[in-house]
């Protein structure tokens, strides 16, 4: 490997380091931003794995199923439902950003519910948790970064959801066989969303040994192929929230996960 490629990787997995360090939500290359954590956690007690701002989960974490989501306070001014967002700005690598942004999940109709013994971990433990009402309107597809990249960033945007709301213009070809070349920047101004109410992040790399439960390619999304942005994903487990312990409330959150800084192009 050219000496130029591992000062840039070294460069990269520095800024990466240093982000997470420091706390940082949102990458420094977005337009859109948000100061509150939105609350993610994977699997199921005992085996749960909470997402801080920046952590490096391990490959097998982030799949077949969403996580749970849910926040610590209820956002003032807002009444829901709500709207969730993920997105992949690193593909087909930090250094490569060619297929940028692959589009993970759009779900709207999500409700706030408040739970009444917060306890034990992941969903659990949340003061407030999110949960769709509806089928998603892209589903859930978990990160599948190729071979050899850097980890990359798997961001999640939480917004109030406008009344009436639909695809906007520019945006309705994005679906579950059509992911790519995403714009969570472009998507929230033509949607005229504000910023969002709260955010948060992950890394996840592909290790040498690692294989997807369907094949990925350098689009970064599992069982989707580069060239015509198709997906061959078998249908993606619905995010229904955590669910014992809950009544309905009356506001929702939206949210967006705050990334890492990105290397030096």
């Amino acid at each position: 490997m050219r000496a130029s490629t591992l000062s840039l990787k070294a460069a990269t997995a520095a800024l990466i380091l240093a982000s997470a360090a420091n706390g940082q939500e949102i990458p420094p290359d977005f337009t859109i931003s948000s100061d509150t954590q939105l609350l993610a956690a994977y699997g199921t007690p005992p085996d749960v794995t909470v997402v801080e701002p920046g952590v490096l989960l391990d490959f097998a974490i982030p799949r077949p199923t969403p996580p749970a989501l849910g926040l610590a306070a209820i956002p003032s001014g807002t009444t829901g439902p709500y709207m969730i967002v993920m997105t992949d700005p690193d593909a087909p690598s930090p250094q490569n950003r060619s297929s940028s942004e692959i589009l993970h999940w759009i779900q709207l109709d999500v409700a706030l519910t408040v739970n009444l013994s917060p306890s034990g971990s992941g969903a659990a433990a949340f003061p407030y948790v999110l949960a769709n009402t509806s089928a998603p309107l892209v589903p859930y597809a978990p990160p599948g970064p190729p071979a050899g990249s850097d980890p990359h960033r798997y961001i999640f945007f939480l917004w109030e959801q406008p009344e009436g709301f639909a695809l906007p213009e520019g945006y309705t070809q994005f679906n579950a066989t059509n992911r790519r070349l995403f714009n969570v920047s472009g998507f929230a101004a033509a949607a005229g969303l504000p910023e969002p109410l709260a955010a948060n992040y992950f890394l996840c790399e592909r290790p040498d040994n690692a294989t997807a439960t369907a094949t990925a390619t350098s689009s970064g999304v599992a069982g989707a192929t580069s060239a015509a942005g198709s997906a061959t994903t078998s249908s993606p487990a619905q995010f229904t929230g955590g669910a014992v312990g809950l009544s309905v409330g009356g506001a929702g959150v939206l949210g967006v996960v705050g990334a890492l800084a990105a290397a030096l192009l």
